[in-house]
């Protein structure tokens, strides 16, 4: 978040970004993979840590230390640019809406309230990650005003967390648990209620991405997000006391028995793929030309972003808001199980939830019908 901070969203265009120098050596690779990342938020073709003892440790916690190879820039490499980051003088920073590199500091925010925090992502959900949440969490509550959901990064770090009791810990606080996905990212779930106030560890904070067209959403470190959704408030994690020291194990918990090998080669073409009568056959294309002359069907400014390239959110996914979706749902099983009585004030509640917003998805507009009478 610093280097963009430094360099903006369009920094990176067109470059390599590559992290060296004695601080290097003080990252794990789950941090390490949260820095190279967010080098897609500066527009960067590609980021680059070096392969060194540090990741050769990690690979063999992970069973895979005979596919480790050094890697490192050449002695007399030049640049075309360098940035000097001192890592001992980091502040907690946040992304403010709407770009990644609307960069502040935790404290010159200040304590506003916030009212949803989501942990996850592919930015922030290693073990190491949701550790350091869980040791936060452990033994409080969640504040009453702040909705809290969890994605683990992948089965081997929610399985660790369960088998640890980290995972304990974090429900016990009142976080919600989220399947291993993109999910709130990119606007599928979650969505925070309008105008609200969302602290997310991701990437991206694009307008309208949440699923809500005025969430307010800020990116932050899983340490900010798990603090402030302790208070309530934006929170300085450091505020909180020292920080409990969290290690990488030394052995992961390697558990492939849902990974299915492929067929083997002799019996590929035999393979039948069963298709409903939704899914088509995958098209057939001819090679692409040399040379392609056409009419330019659009042109765009600056600062396009993968969302408007594949829109996420509230123009791909029907979302509506948690609490407005408890609040149908509840009706709907009034008007359902109810007598006479009951039903006209659960019809009531279903009238006011239904016009708080336009949008409301097909599928739920379909289940209103069926279930009014």
């Amino acid at each position: 978040m610093k280097v963009l901070q430094i360099l903006s969203v369009k920094g990176g265009v067109g470059k390599i970004v590559e992290y060296s120098g004695e601080g290097v050596k003080s990252l794990s690779v789950p941090e390490r993979a949260t820095i190279t990342n967010m080098g897609a938020e500066l527009g960067a073709t590609t980021s680059i840590f070096p392969s060194d003892e540090i990741t050769r440790s990690f690979l063999k916690a992970q069973g895979r230390e005979e596919d480790w190879i050094e890697l490192s820039s050449d002695p007399d490499a030049v640049y075309d640019e360098e940035i000097s980051i001192d890592l001992s003088e980091l502040v907690p920073l946040a992304a403010c809406p709407h770009s990644p590199d609307n960069v502040k500091s935790v404290d010159e925010i200040g304590a506003i309230k916030v009212d949803q925090v989501c942990i996850g992502s592919c930015t922030n959900s290693s073990y190491l990650d949701l550790m350091r949440v869980a040791s936060i969490l452990k033994g409080k509550t969640v504040h009453p005003d702040v909705s809290l959901a969890i994605a683990p990064g992948s089965k081997q770090v929610y399985n660790m967390l369960a088998q640890n009791g980290a995972l304990a810990d974090l429900i016990a606080a009142g976080a919600r648990i989220l399947e291993c996905a993109c999910g709130p990212c990119i606007g599928m779930g979650q969505s925070p209620n309008s105008k609200g106030i969302s602290l997310r560890t991701f990437n991206r904070n694009f307008e309208g991405r949440s699923g809500t067209a005025d969430g307010q959403i800020y990116l932050v470190s899983p340490e900010t997000a798990a603090a402030s959704a302790l208070t309530g408030v934006f929170t300085n994690p450091q505020t909180l006391g020292d920080e409990v020291p969290i290690a990488l194990p030394e052995k992961f918990l390697i558990n492939d028995n849902m990974v299915v090998a492929p067929a083997p080669e002799s019996e590929m073409d035999q393979i039948e793929i069963l298709r409903g009568p939704n899914i088509k056959e995958f098209p057939t294309t001819d090679p692409l030309p040399e040379t392609i002359a056409a009419k330019a069907l659009l042109k765009v400014g600056d600062n396009i972003t993968t969302d408007h390239i594949m829109p996420a959110a509230r123009r791909s996914f029907p979302t509506v808001p948690t609490s407005r979706t408890s609040a149908i749902s509840a009706s709907l099983y009034a008007i359902k199980s109810s007598r006479n009585a009951a039903k006209n004030m659960a019809r009531a509640s279903l009238s006011a939830a239904l016009t708080t917003d336009k949008a409301l998805p097909v599928n739920m507009r379909r289940l209103c019908r069926c279930i009014w009478g």
